[in-house]
């Protein structure tokens, strides 16, 4: 299998230091991180939502779903996460989250 490596460009880096760089008002942003899974076509991806409040992440989860069904999506249990907001949203939008407490 080939090996891939996140390597943005100091553009890219410098907007998410500054802030520049949101989604949904979040930066860094997880919907901004899984929009980019989308282009690893060649290599399995598995997304883990841990503890967090709100619902980023979600949506890109949502659509990265519809894109490959493949994807193995985890959120941790309600039981162990300090505040269950994201973990909750990701199971919403991608029923087949599998969850497990930390």
């Amino acid at each position: 299998m080939k090996g891939y490596r996140l390597n943005p460009d100091r553009e890219y880096v410098d907007k998410i230091i500054t802030g520049t760089l949101k989604k949904n008002g979040h930066c860094p942003s997880v919907d901004e991180l899984l929009h980019s899974a989308k282009y690893l076509k060649e290599i399995d991806v598995v997304v883990a939502i841990l503890t967090g409040m709100g619902a980023d992440g979600s949506e890109e989860a949502r659509l990265l779903n519809q894109q490959n069904e493949n994807v193995l999506f985890i959120g941790e249990s309600e039981e162990t996460a300090v505040v269950y907001g994201m973990p909750k949203q990701l199971k919403l939008k991608v029923p087949k989250t599998e969850e497990y407490p930390l």
